[in-house]
């Protein structure tokens, strides 16, 4: 079984992520395109068309992974305005720039979905949202930690349709399969 952490760039995720050697390590795809939105709109401001137009080219080398590339785009870009706004856009670009190579090794979007792995985790985030909480987060409710991990352990075996494998099969089942043998 392969495991497959994707995750958004926060350092501390990726730290704890280092004791899972094996592991398959994706950047959220969705959390890299807004740091490429807020880059662009700190460049054009919040004139979305010229965003647009300046993130999707981005967009389309880092949906193939190509970091390097991107980075060296942006690095010829020459920000327009009066010296603060230069610098303000210039930071902004340098910012984006650490980013994606801080975090080059977890951006290979083509090999990834090559292989059949998302690149997202909006599928994981809905499954939370899905299995804890609507559950453990209604109004009025209150849990120990063994209380929730209880139900969370029942809710993932509900969803999952495994009660046979938790509970083994029904005696009748062990009856039928004795008069059988």
């Amino acid at each position: 079984m392969t495991v497959i952490i994707i995750a958004d760039g926060a350092e501390w995720i990726w730290k704890w992520a280092e004791k899972y050697e094996k592991a398959v390590k994706i950047l959220d795809y969705y959390h890299l395109k807004e740091h490429l939105y807020q880059a662009g709109t700190a460049l054009y401001g919040e004139d979305s068309l010229r965003v647009r137009q300046w993130v999707k080219p981005l967009e389309n080398l880092l949906w193939e992974g190509k970091v390097a590339q991107t980075v060296e785009r942006m690095q010829r870009m020459k920000p327009h305005g009066n010296a603060q706004e230069k610098s303000r856009k210039q930071e902004a670009l340098k910012d984006l720039a650490t980013y994606l190579k801080n975090h080059e090794g977890l951006i290979a979007y083509s090999e990834h979905r090559d292989q059949g792995r998302t690149i997202g985790s909006g599928t994981v985030e809905s499954t939370c949202k899905q299995l804890f909480n609507m559950r453990l987060k209604g109004p009025g409710m209150f849990w120990s930690v063994p209380g929730a991990q209880a139900v969370i352990h029942l809710r993932c075996v509900n969803l999952s349709r495994r009660w046979d494998q938790l509970w083994g099969p029904p005696r009748y089942y062990q009856q039928e399969m004795t008069v059988a043998t």
